[in-house]
């Protein structure tokens, strides 16, 4: 029950608009009152001239955008809908035949979402309450499982499609947070890292253990200990046979997770890793930090790699990451190199706590032209924002296209555009030096003219020789200066000579 007054409709009059209490279930959204706790915080309400008739836009205080019909007292869709808490936890269904991913947040929900569509599957969250956030979620390799890590140390494996509890374990004793969860290749065994500094490792049954039950059954086999400290990353090689684990100083430890012996880098120098790689640490992303210096450890929080996708599959990968400063950048897989190119992108207005590729072959919706040959999907955290990304290959002469299509508009934008040989427009220059006093550099200003960098390096140059007492960049020295020091310095000598 709600009422809104000074409602301002297509003529530009102001309105009384009241509204009656109406059960939402009676009003078509009966699925939508049985999956999320809605408490509306906003009401705009428009007398519409179109056939569209009288419309109120309802936003609620847990992530929910909801579109009624007045005069027909009904739920006309859900235009949005989030997760109320922190989102750490994304995943995909492994097959292409089935555009779904699902993601987990600290408020205990986990949501499935439509990649095809790009909406969210209404009917389908799980709820496990505050005192269980969600901070892992990780799929099988055959789809069947779903596995569930959540803040408390607690893991859940659920049957899929119906998310049915087949397992649940105590494994953090300390209650320390489930940080990622992997399964192997061969569908026999699933490690669960955890904050404690351990990993904790499962094996994985066709026929049900005691206990268990849906015709699957998961035995804890052992705990790797070792690790210096809070595990972050998992990454399993070999078929499952090999496990690589990152933790919160940057340190890359193995394992093997038939005897839990820890090993050196080296065992893993020709094993074959399980599924796309996904830890920040590994020779095959050292120049995802080194073409970043300015990221330092833990700036980044999540990364992913896409191998033979589109007209590129006897050629080079793609490496995505998101880091704390909102951006999602995009490397060349294996990165290696110091130097090598990267785009970086805006979307998220928080740090991107998790990015993972779409198998290759799924659906992703749309109708770009030319099409999309990959999709990618971001979660963020206080901006409570899943985006997803269409990718392609440019052609060999192609540049990038400057227009991004926002469905909130409607219509394509066309970004402000500046020319090396014309004055920067005013709206422009005010852009950048907003921009300049924000991150104190303009990343993206035109070159300065040669009388501009010439003052600016002979005033660096003078205050390095203020602080520190010498110029060790200076420019060399004229014949006619070298030719006057050295006739002070052999009469400085000459005196001291005479002198003694």
């Amino acid at each position: 029950r709600g009422a809104s007054r000074g409602a301002v409709g297509p003529g530009g009059d102001e309105e009384a608009a009241s509204f009656a209490a109406v059960p939402l279930a009676e009003a078509g959204g009966a699925l939508l009152c049985a999956t999320a706790e809605l408490r509306p915080q906003t009401v705009a309400a428009c007398n519409y001239t179109s056939r569209a008739g009288r419309l109120a836009l309802v936003g609620t205080a847990d992530m929910h955008l909801l579109l009624f019909d007045l005069d027909r007292r009904r739920l006309v869709r859900t235009v949005a809908a989030s997760h109320q808490g922190e989102t750490w936890a994304l995943c995909h269904y492994p097959k292409p035949d089935l555009p779904l991913f699902a993601t987990g947040s600290n408020c205990g929900t986990v949501r499935f979402w439509d990649l095809s569509r790009r909406a969210p599957v209404v009917g389908r969250v799980l709820k496990y309450g505050k005192n269980q956030g969600v901070s892992a979620l990780c799929f099988s390799a055959g789809g069947d499982l779903l596995a569930v890590g959540h803040a408390n140390g607690t893991v859940r494996v659920l049957l899929f499609p119906e998310l049915r509890l087949v397992f649940e374990h105590a494994a953090s004793r300390t209650q320390a947070r489930i940080s990622d969860i992997k399964f192997g290749s061969a569908g026999d065994v699933m490690v669960v890292g955890c904050h404690d500094t351990n990993v904790y490792v499962y094996r994985i049954s066709a026929g049900e253990l005691p206990g268990q039950c849906g015709g699957v059954g998961l035995d804890p086999r052992c705990v790797l200990s070792g690790i210096t400290s809070g595990v972050t990353h998992l990454m399993l090689l070999g078929g499952g046979e090999f496990l690589v684990a990152n933790s919160t100083d940057g340190q890359m430890t193995a394992f093997s997770t038939n005897t839990g012996e820890k090993h050196g880098t080296a065992v893993l120098k020709d094993q074959p890793w399980d599924g796309p790689w996904t830890c920040p640490y590994g020779w095959q992303v050292t120049g995802m930090w080194a073409a970043s210096k300015n990221l330092s450890t833990g700036d980044i929080n999540a990364c992913c790699s896409l191998e033979r996708w589109g007209a590129r599959r006897d050629g080079p990968g793609l490496l995505a990451n998101g880091s704390n400063d909102g951006l999602v950048r995009l490397y060349n897989f294996p990165a290696v190199h110091e130097c090598q190119g990267r785009r970086a992108y805006h979307g998220h207005g928080a740090p991107v706590t998790n990015a993972r590729w779409a198998p290759v072959g799924a659906d992703g919706g749309g109708h770009s032209d030319p099409p999309c040959e990959s999709f990618l999907v971001t979660v963020g955290g206080d901006d409570h924002a899943v985006l997803q990304w269409g990718v392609r290959l440019l052609g060999r002469d192609e540049e990038p296209s400057p227009r991004q299509n926002c469905p909130w508009v409607g219509e394509p934008v066309q970004p402000v555009m500046v020319s090396a040989h014309k004055r920067p427009t005013r709206a422009y220059a005010g852009y950048k030096s907003q921009r300049t006093q924000l991150w104190g550099h303009d990343e993206g200003a035109d070159e300065e003219p040669e009388r501009v960098r010439t003052r600016a390096c002979s005033e660096l140059k003078s205050q390095r020789t203020q602080l520190w007492g010498f110029d060790d960049g200076a420019d060399k020295e004229s014949p006619a200066s070298a030719a006057r020091r050295q006739d002070q310095l052999t009469g400085q000598r000459q005196r001291a000579g005479s002198a003694v």
